[in-house]
């Protein structure tokens, strides 16, 4: 069983109990040091942190206790009656990979540029998980205006394209999306000098 898990949210595994036998325990093989039980709602809770990125391994054993008989016996003379329980175990094992969303901050988030003039608005991204490939696209409004080269977006606006543009930045992990907003305002009135 494979899961994702997101750094800073609290994560939770189902423990799914066999209904039809008798309960006995759970025990934990192996598990991340912060994981904990909640018995109420019998499952697993783990809120990872920026340091628990990567893959992780949970296994437990559940033990049952099935077939109740009833043994007669004697013992030094004397008789015994006991209950006769089997037990048995099953065990469940999860792959977690921990990951955390990309960032992507723009600075500042208001622009305003002069029709046919260039406008760079320059996009940081990151993620904590280095081997993870990042994605960059822009979506604005107007739709098709500028392109990203080398993590700047570039835009040579027309006097058409007066007013408020928005362009919506947006970062993608392969899992997690996270996104920025910038506001352009187009000037198309001209400078003159007298």
């Amino acid at each position: 069983d494979s899961l994702i898990f997101t750094v800073g949210e609290t994560n939770v595994i189902n423990i799914n109990l066999d209904t039809t036998k008798q309960f006995l325990n759970l025990e934990s093989i192996y598990q991340p040091a912060a994981m904990s039980i909640n018995l109420n709602l019998m499952q697993l809770e783990w809120e990872p942190a920026a340091e628990e990125i990567g893959t992780h391994i949970t296994k437990y054993n559940i033990e049952y206790g099935i077939g109740n008989r009833i043994e007669e016996q004697t013992k030094e003379g004397k008789i015994s009656v006991e209950s006769i329980q089997e037990v048995m175990t099953e065990t469940s094992e999860h792959t977690i990979y921990v990951n955390a969303p990309p960032t992507i901050k723009i600075n500042p988030s208001h622009y305003k540029v002069q029709a046919d003039h260039q406008l760079i608005i320059p996009i940081y991204i990151d993620d904590l998980n280095k081997e993870q490939i990042l994605s960059l696209n822009a979506e604005t409004t107007p739709p098709n205006k500028g392109n990203i080269e080398e993590r700047n977006f570039i835009w040579t606006p027309k006097k058409e394209q007066h007013g408020n543009n928005t362009v919506v930045f947006k970062v993608n992990d392969g899992l997690y999306t996270s996104t920025a907003t910038a506001t352009v305002f187009v000037d198309s009135t001209k400078n003159t000098t007298t």
